[in-house]
């Protein structure tokens, strides 16, 4: 093997054990590039669905002519941290939240365990 000169350096073809090295740490980067798209896709699943809880409570909201500020009043939150939730913006609201929110409209929140299929 030749060696190449770049500038002022020197650069020497790679040794088989450098190679498997470098494969080594490229595969195990890579594995670990796979387990987080995999979470990236679960939380977005998760995501999706307590985005669609939350549009259903709107729409409930919304069917019984209630104003955010008359929610605001029912639930002691403001009326910007209910917007926010509607639009879901922010981060993942809390059970007790959506609790309060679904009670505030004359509803309530089930909580299931279900068996994975």
């Amino acid at each position: 093997m030749t060696q190449k000169r770049t500038g002022r350096r020197i650069v020497r073809p790679s040794t088989d054990a450098e190679r498997k090295r470098y494969r080594a740490a490229l595969k195990e980067e890579n594995t670990g590039v796979e387990a987080n798209k995999a979470l990236g896709r679960e939380l977005l699943a998760e995501r999706r669905e307590l985005s669609a809880i939350v549009t259903e409570l709107k729409t409930l909201r919304e069917q019984l002519k209630i104003t955010l500020t008359e929610l605001a009043e029912r639930t002691g939150m403001t009326v910007s941290n209910l917007s926010r939730l509607e639009n879901m913006e922010g981060p993942n609201p809390t059970i007790e939240t959506l609790r309060r929110y679904a009670q505030a409209i004359g509803h309530r929140i089930e909580i299931a365990v279900v068996a994975e299929r």
